[in-house]
């Protein structure tokens, strides 16, 4: 695999993301958002540290979501539930519910960005921008960013020790081992990538509800893409 530019973001946003771990743990952020009025206090936290704990709640309520639907699984709850007298007749109503899932992971993630465009450039700038990045595979790009960010920032908060990676200035590409790859990226997106995988596998296999084709999209059409996006890193490298 070719290592260069897209070798050098994920090293420059893991020592960014060490750095926000220990802007959250110290106290001048408690202080600034204490003496800062609401609206500065938003500033504040989407400018610094917002970001950053809004990619890992992104994350961590997929884990929720997961673990949650594996313990009904097991349990036999989730069966009950779908074979229940009151339940039976539900479909439209689990698409509705469903359907939410779909755009809020990637929608509301990228509302900011398309609100400073439009302050900066016009609104109807935005909307051809977000349809232009995805044409590029940008979602590709920045869901492997988003592990990247998250691991980081998680491992700081429950671990410190954040430490400076040095990225280096120039660019090049050059073929690197599998193993010095897998050594990068095996905690912050392999392992992670074949655990979602499994429990969606459990999920879709032993998983009573949700059967419908459009519910099943839905609810499970970003978490895939995921998965597929952490475990294959090469279409990072194409961006």
């Amino acid at each position: 695999r070719e290592r260069g530019w897209s070798h050098q973001i994920s090293l420059f946003e893991a020592k960014i993301a060490y750095g926000n771990g220990e802007q959250t743990l110290s106290r001048d952020i408690y202080r600034l958002g204490h003496r800062f009025d609401f609206f500065r206090m938003l500033s504040c936290y989407y400018t610094t540290i917002g970001f950053y704990f809004s990619t890992m709640i992104t994350v961590w309520t997929v884990y929720v979501f997961l673990y949650g639907r594996l313990y009904l699984v097991l349990s036999g709850l989730d069966k009950g539930l779908a074979t229940g007298r009151r339940f039976i007749h539900n479909d439209p109503l689990q698409v509705a519910l469903a359907s939410q899932s779909f755009v809020q992971l990637g929608f509301l993630m990228a509302l900011p960005m398309m609100m400073e465009i439009g302050l900066e450039r016009g609104f109807r700038t935005p909307l051809s921008d977000f349809v232009l990045m995805q044409l590029q595979l940008a979602s590709v790009f920045f869901t492997f960013s988003l592990g990247t960010k998250t691991h980081y920032y998680g491992k700081t908060l429950l671990h410190g020790g954040a430490e400076y990676r040095a990225t280096g200035r120039g660019f090049v590409v050059f073929h690197a081992k599998f193993a010095e790859n897998y050594r990068l990226y095996s905690r912050s997106h392999f392992v992670k990538g074949i655990e979602l995988m499994i429990l969606l596998i459990v999920f879709e296999i032993f998983g009573q509800s949700y059967r419908g084709a459009i519910a099943y999209i839905f609810i499970t059409f970003s978490m895939w893409f995921m998965v597929v996006t952490w475990l294959l890193r090469r279409p990072v490298n194409l961006l």
